[in-house]
């Protein structure tokens, strides 16, 4: 059933601002809709190895850049970095994009914080595969990594004190410009309370998984970075439209098929659109260049008030579908 008010016609509610394609940060625009290289083109989904250039996603590098896409989205651990350089590298020779309009970001793995020394070789990892001088962002892939002198795993809860070490170190690569903002993937409200308490260059990004199915449970978070100027990226956005009914909630999808009749947009554009309203930045990806224009697109159409209001009351009625950020935040 619509959650719209009785006797008041969609139409009668008003059109939501349009967000804006891109939000101003303090070396740049940070383009809102970015292209992620870890779903479908991490090297455990394509079998190609991390040390060789897999040609389909350079072609679809290529090809996204081709389309408009002005954000892309890597980390050290999608073992992608190389096929993403070769394929920017490709668009600025052929004069199709400069570096200066391109937003890249990447990621340390949790390995990667044993040391000053070991983050630092990390980023310059990224920087020599991808072929660049400077990320325009650096995050800390999770907040788990290697207690101090434990180098075994980076899978450990880590102190306050070890985390805003290790955020120190951060603070240096951005200091000496190699990346021009640091950030975290993952990071829970209470590790951004570590970091935030002692940090001179505050966290610029959180990169976390976000959809309607995790609206309830993400909502403190989202309050927490709003409240200190902490951009929200959202992965795994349009997760909803691939789990079945026992994982899913069909109420949602049939509200979002709905708007999506109503507005003449696919489901996927609706969930986007849905996301940037939401105040985040989607990262989103697809191996069909027909799909990446259509994400495009997002900004042409608007959702009204009455149209978010449907989407919230649906998937707050559903159960919440826990994947890897969301457990980590019950361990709060």
């Amino acid at each position: 059933p619509s959650l719209l008010p009785a006797g008041l016609p969609q139409s009668g509610w008003p059109a939501m601002p349009a967000p804006a394609p891109s939000l101003p940060m303090p070396a740049g625009a940070l383009p809102r809709l970015g292209y992620g290289t870890g779903t479908f083109w991490g090297h455990y989904r394509t079998g190609v190895p991390k040390t060789e250039v897999n040609p389909a996603l350079v072609a679809a590098i290529r090809s996204a850049i081709a389309a408009g896409v002005r954000h892309i989205d890597c980390a050290e651990m999608y073992g992608s970095e190389l096929s993403v350089g070769e394929g920017i590298r490709q668009a600025i020779a052929a004069g199709e994009i400069t570096r200066p309009e391109l937003w890249v970001t990447s990621k340390a793995l949790n390995e990667s914080k044993e040391s000053a020394a070991t983050l630092r070789a990390a980023c310059a990892g990224s920087l020599q595969r991808l072929g660049l001088e400077y990320l325009d962002l650096y995050l800390l892939h999770s907040p788990f990594g290697a207690p101090e002198g434990d180098d075994r795993h980076g899978e450990a809860e880590l102190s306050a004190e070890r985390q805003q070490q290790i955020w120190g170190w951060m603070e240096a690569l951005h200091a000496d410009g190699l990346a021009r903002h640091i950030g975290c993937s993952n990071h829970r409200v209470s590790d951004l309370q570590h970091l935030c308490a002692t940090a001179s260059v505050r966290p610029a990004v959180n990169q976390v998984e976000f959809n309607p199915l995790l609206l309830g449970a993400t909502e403190p978070l989202l309050a927490f970075c709003k409240a200190e100027a902490i951009v929200v990226e959202a992965y795994s956005a349009l997760s909803s439209l691939v789990y079945d009914g026992a994982k899913g909630n069909a109420a949602l999808d049939a509200a979002v098929e709905r708007i999506a009749a109503a507005l003449g947009r696919s489901a996927a554009s609706v969930l986007l659109r849905w996301n940037l309203h939401k105040g985040t930045v989607v990262i989103s990806t697809s191996t069909k260049p027909a799909r990446v224009e259509e994400a495009l697109g997002v900004f042409e159409f608007e959702l009204s008030e009455g149209q978010i209001a449907e989407i919230d009351g649906a998937a707050r009625e559903g159960k919440v579908h826990k994947q890897f950020w969301q457990k980590s935040i019950a361990k709060q």
